[in-house]
């Protein structure tokens, strides 16, 4: 019997995946044929199908095609290496204060998202730190991503921040594949 499932960590020929009609949490092995044509990463839906002389483990018999891939160019061989497979969201989280804030290294994030094609959410962190005073002006940073319809969330870890906005962030990532 055919079993889908979701790769959840992957370690070399073993898998961590998630059965999607019951979020049971298997362990997979990957027969060396499949592995030669693909490599399987995090994301990755596959057909398992239960092993017969271990009851405790299945094997990854097919996988299923992404729709999506982030990946990192590999220039001396030209080619590209996937990391992760079928995410809805990548999550660019930085810090506003400590260390200060670099526009420029969440723009590069956002380029990759974009070439990718995954949505990009930016997470502002340490917002109990934060002054109007500082070095940026977080409100220009936060319209230039609602110009670019690109959402943003504000938290921090002393509950200085709403939990109405902590509270927006889960439900919006309810269901999604992200990666942060």
């Amino acid at each position: 019997m055919i079993t889908y499932a979701k790769i959840i960590r992957s370690s070399r020929k073993e898998f961590d995946c998630l059965i999607l009609s019951t979020n049971e949490l298997v362990s997979a092995v990957c027969p060396r044929e499949i592995l030669k044509k693909n490599h399987l990463v995090v994301g990755d839906l596959v057909e398992l199908i239960p092993i017969e002389s271990d009851k405790a483990k299945m094997e990854v018999c097919k996988l299923i095609e992404r729709k999506n891939e982030i990946f990192r160019k590999i220039v001396r061989i030209n080619k590209k290496k996937v990391v992760a497979a079928n995410i809805d969201s990548v999550m660019i989280v930085t810090a506003v204060s400590k260390p200060q804030y670099r526009p420029s290294l969440t723009d590069r994030y956002l380029v990759r998202s974009h070439q990718w094609g995954i949505e990009a959410i930016v997470i502002f962190n340490k917002m109990d730190q934060y002054e109007d005073d500082s070095s940026f002006d977080l409100k220009r940073e936060q319209r230039k991503l609602d110009s670019l319809g690109i959402r943003w969330f504000e938290t921090n870890s002393k509950g200085k921040t709403s939990e109405f906005d902590e509270l927006k962030l889960k439900e919006y990532l309810n269901g999604k594949t992200a990666i942060c």
